[in-house]
């Protein structure tokens, strides 16, 4: 038995809830996930419990991947150590995601003092690290040989763990930070939905996600193991059962027709693969069947969702490959650009779906209008990007676009011209994104929009970047590479001196959006903890007009700007510069609550900019 290779199905409970030790050897690859695989992991999590609502009695479970061992069992004294060979992506994010959980439910526990949250919490505090006989930390579960930025940080991370750490220190180039704020993200987005869904996501982690454990002899077998999971003994995915399922289909055709069928397939694989960005197949195929059927199917029931129409016509299989080829062509190029692509050239809009908001659901949406004329889609990409908008700054999560496009295209693919398609597209999604201005001009104005680092508040970051491309059409945004969030109110201050009463007072107005700008590194670098009268000459000198409105009134020469600035003015300068000398809370109110005017001001304009 101790040369043999053993291969186990176990849950991640099993995996982590003891005193096992994972050793990441030297020779092993660099930790290579990043913010986008686990963007894709939390929602293959929604997608298969239905956004966290399915009783977990009715889930057949998520199969997280193969993960390979090295278990020497002569050596009796390492029994509960095991070199990873393959798998420490997926290992480290678990432990990773397990540890923003801890903080997640200590913060709920202290914020409330409901004792659930401390007893689920001490539950799995050891899924991340090793604890002595008196709770104290005493070693890291998962354990790097090599030294590295990667390791450091990781081991940061685990170590300072419910201690407020918040990651201050974190190198935000790493991709262990990268993955520690994402899952952040992801996990306060949850909270946002319904702070209970906490408790089935911990469950949900720990009872219906699976690995596939493998366990080796020796490093040979491992290596082995590895090279066939790898590169010869790849799971099939539900895109390569279709493409088997279809041409079951096409074998009574003819020769020409399968070869027609073979020579699209391969051109639509070859576009997704070719593409700067590697283009997730299902994730195409999903946006596909939405954009062109109306049919919501998610990932898993791709195939499912063939097999059960039936036997299908030779010719619609034909015109399904056309199709998928047609259209990974021109999706495929605005995943490589979302500025320059197929679809729509030097686009703002296009940039501020894909790179700012980061909207990918957008894609289904684009797809009934791909051989739309140049102002029929301007027209698409206008009342789109201020619909997306909308949704993100209402911080109601992305994932709820899916739930509004199956009705949408219905009401779209049914018009028999693009015009009437475009017609409709307007006025449903105006209608829809006036439901999620009424939320966010109800939350925006007293919002702290701080992440885990209050030195970056990102989310306050991108509606800024909005406002300044889209309504102030400063195209810096999308070329600048190092623009940065500036705090106003410096981040170090006399609390009373700025109409505080205590320290949370203070936290809570730092991050609201009235007590942020945008500035390059430069300036901000300058202006770091600066009274506001010491910084008013580095935001005279800004790049962007929502920053340099806040010291000086706006001017243009052209006049069929002058609307625009007369709406710079009104929303950008809360008081007269030197009638002022410290950015207080009145201030941040006072601009919080103009800015948030002006967000809806320009998502409930109609075609106007």
């Amino acid at each position: 038995m101790a040369h043999q290779i053993t291969s186990e199905l176990k849950r991640v409970k099993d995996l982590l809830d003891n005193k096992d030790q994972f050793i990441i050897p030297d020779f092993q690859r660099g930790f290579v996930w990043a913010k986008n695989e686990i963007d894709i992991l939390f929602n293959d999590f929604r997608e298969d419990s239905d956004n966290f609502t399915i009783d977990l009695n009715k889930l057949p479970g998520y199969l997280l991947g193969n993960i390979v061992f090295i278990n020497d069992e002569q050596d009796m004294n390492l029994a509960s150590q095991y070199e990873v060979i393959d798998g420490q992506q997926r290992l480290t994010t678990l432990t990773l995601i397990f540890c923003v959980l801890y903080e997640k439910f200590n913060e709920l526990y202290n914020a409330t003092k409901d004792e659930r949250w401390m007893l689920q919490s001490s539950k799995f505090s050891e899924y991340f690290r090793v604890l002595n006989t008196y709770s104290q930390f005493n070693d890291y579960r998962i354990k790097h040989e090599e030294e590295s930025l990667n390791k450091n940080i990781y081991q940061s991370i685990i170590r300072n763990t419910g201690s407020n750490y918040g990651g201050k220190d974190l190198d935000e180039e790493s991709n262990i930070n990268k993955v520690y704020q994402a899952i952040d993200e992801q996990i306060d987005t949850i909270i946002a939905d319904d702070v209970n869904k906490l408790f089935y996501l911990k469950e949900y982690l720990e009872v219906k996600v699976y690995l596939i454990v493998t366990k080796a002899p020796d490093v040979d077998r491992a290596y082995q193991l590895f090279e066939v999971l790898n590169n010869r003994g790849l799971m099939l995915e539900p895109i390569d059962l279709l493409k088997n399922h279809l041409l079951r289909n096409l074998k009574k055709c003819d020769k020409s027709d399968i070869d027609y069928f073979m020579l699209n397939w391969k051109q639509f694989s070859d576009h997704l693969k070719e593409s700067e960005k590697k283009v997730d197949t299902t994730t195409f195929v999903k946006h596909f069947l939405l954009g062109t059927l109306g049919k919501k199917v998610t990932g898993k029931n791709i195939f499912k969702y063939f097999k059960e129409k039936g036997t299908m016509e030779s010719t619609e299989i034909l015109s399904l490959a056309m199709q998928l080829n047609e259209v990974s062509k021109i999706y495929s190029s605005i995943e490589a650009s979302a500025v320059k692509n197929s679809f729509i050239n030097d686009s703002s809009n296009m940039y501020i779906i894909f790179n700012l908001l980061k909207t990918k659901q957008s894609h289904a949406l684009l797809i009934p209008f791909y051989h739309a004329t140049l102002e029929q889609k301007e027209r698409v990409l206008d009342v789109l990007v201020k619909y997306v908008a909308s949704v993100i700054f209402s911080f109601t999560h992305p994932n709820n676009i899916e739930k509004d496009l199956p009705a949408l295209m219905e009401k779209i693919l049914v018009k028999d011209t693009i015009e009437e398609k475009v017609a409709v597209f307007e006025s449903e999604l105006q209608m829809m994104t006036k439901k999620y201005i009424t939320t966010l001009k109800a939350i925006l104005p007293t919002k702290n929009l701080a992440g885990r680092n209050k030195r970056k508040p990102d989310k306050g970051g991108r509606i800024l970047k909005f406002i300044e491309l889209y309504f102030n059409q400063n195209e810096n945004i999308k070329t600048l590479k190092k623009i940065e969030v500036e705090h106003i109110m410096p981040l170090e201050s006399d609390i009373e001196d700025y109409g505080f009463k205590n320290t949370d007072d203070f936290d809570e107005y730092l991050n609201r959006l009235g007590n942020l700008t945008l500035l390059t590194k430069k300036y901000n670098i300058s202006a770091t903890n600066k009274q506001f009268s010491d910084k008013i000459e580095h935001y005279r000198a800004s790049e962007f007009l929502i920053t340099k409105g806040i010291v000086e009134k706006l001017s243009t020469p052209i006049k069929k700007e002058e609307a625009r600035v007369e709406l710079q003015n009104q929303y950008f300068n809360v008081e007269r510069v030197n009638t002022i000398d410290i950015w207080s809370k009145a201030q941040i109110e006072k601009r919080s609550q103009l800015l948030t005017d002006l967000l809806v001001e320009i998502l409930s304009n109609s075609n106007e900019k």
